[in-house]
């Protein structure tokens, strides 16, 4: 027999299943296999996502970046080192030998290529890449840069190497279960899991990428790993939070999948990628604005500038034009048309379908090839081995890029 004294008075265990309390008894049912909570416990167990697997499958075909460039401003790289890591080296910041930024990437195909983000390695003198489990960091080439997609794809001398599984970034569903792998802040290969937020989810800093959003940590250092399904499969490339402090909030953006491979493969064969120009600008088409131009459906894209000598000007283009179709296809607006001309191979002829003077005419037009550009311009607002850089300033909050 167990005895239990309290301030209140004796609980006397005279067996398992029975008590007595202030001289009253009281019958206690332990846990059983046929008792109902049990089965909710094993139902709820069940229901839960089991990472283990997903990390044992992904996690050795992740890697860490590492990009070294010569500092601009002594003074500036000193502040920026020492804002990160005053917590981990001491209050007096560590030495400054270089501007160094960390990011994530991931082994897509077993000769030695990798996938990353283009702002982990743009402007970077050197790249560095270290393996899963190994120590060594191995010197890697830079085969190219998309900005666009902000896609980056490395090399490296190495054979028979781990490779991830892709997945379809499209037979997700909002609410499925991802996880992140990656290097925040330095350390790598750390998983962080989360659900899909939204699908096709466009930003407003004028991006026309379609982008999965989720609730996934993404942080400084995770920029250009995998983010992964259940299944084990990438599903898309970390690029991008929203964040009124310069860390994460709660939000966060992947390009999909096939957008980076196809950009991946691209940039294995060409060194670049080569997207399709018309030299035009258009609008949303409002209600009002369809009426006034004696359109029953609120759909297409209203041209509101033709650049001079542009393949769209050559073929006859005109401001006030409602661009209704191109290549056969619907348009619903200016992001759908912009998307589609930048999926045309220059050279290519595509037919267009425009509204002008209530009346509906087929153009035929030479797509042309997309003028180079300068790198946008960016903010630092992080520091070494973990450089936030925000696109398209602005108030906080705003846009940032999760890499260096």
């Amino acid at each position: 027999m167990i005895v239990l004294a309290s301030a209140t008075g004796v609980l006397v265990a005279l067996s398992p299943v029975e008590f007595i309390w202030k001289g009253r008894a009281l019958a206690y049912a332990p846990p059983s296999a046929s008792s109902e909570n049990p089965r909710g416990t094993q139902r709820l167990q069940a229901a839960l996502p089991d990472f283990t697997a997903l990390v044992e499958r992904v996690g050795p075909a992740v890697v860490n970046v590492t990009t070294r460039s010569l500092p601009k401003t002594p003074a500036d790289v000193a502040a920026r080192h020492y804002h990160l890591y005053r917590g981990l080296v001491g209050e007096d910041g560590p030495a400054v030998e270089g501007e160094v930024g960390i990011g994530s990437g991931f082994i897509f195909r077993n000769d030695g290529y990798i996938l990353t983000n283009a702002h982990v390695v743009q402007g970077a003198e050197e790249v560095h890449v270290r393996l899963h489990g190994n120590s060594n960091e191995l010197r890697a080439r830079v085969v190219g840069i998309d900005t666009v997609t902000d896609i980056a794809l490395l090399k490296i001398e190495a054979s028979g190497l781990p490779v991830v599984r892709t997945g379809s970034s499209v037979a997700l569903r909002v609410g499925d279960w991802v996880a992140a792998i990656g290097s925040p802040f330095g350390f790598d290969n750390t998983i962080t899991a989360g659900i899909v937020s939204a699908k096709e989810r466009r930003l407003p800093n004028g991006s026309q990428m379609p982008f999965l959003q989720s609730d996934v940590a993404i942080n400084p250092g995770s920029s250009g790993g995998p983010l992964v399904n259940l299944a084990g499969e990438v599903v898309g490339i970390n690029s991008k939070i929203y964040t009124r402090t310069g860390g994460y909030m709660g939000v966060s953006f992947a390009m999909p999948i096939e957008t980076a491979i196809e950009v991946g493969d691209e940039l294995r064969q060409r060194g670049t990628v080569t997207r399709g120009f018309l030299g035009i600008e258009t609008q949303p088409l409002t209600p009002k604005l369809a009426s006034a131009f004696g359109l029953e459906q609120v759909s297409g894209a209203l041209v509101t500038g033709v650049q001079a000598g542009s393949p769209a000007g050559g073929a006859g283009i005109r401001v006030g034009d409602i661009v209704l179709s191109y290549a056969g296809k619907s348009v619903d607006g200016p992001r759908a048309l912009s998307r589609a001309v930048s999926d045309s191979a220059p050279g290519r002829h595509r037919r267009m379908d425009v509204w002008r003077g209530r009346e509906r005419l087929q153009i035929r037009v030479q797509v042309g090839a997309t003028p180079e550009e300068e790198p946008p311009t960016s903010t630092a607002v992080g520091t070494r081995a973990g450089l936030l850089n925000v696109q398209d300033p602005c108030p906080s909050p705003g846009w940032a890029v999760a890499g260096r």
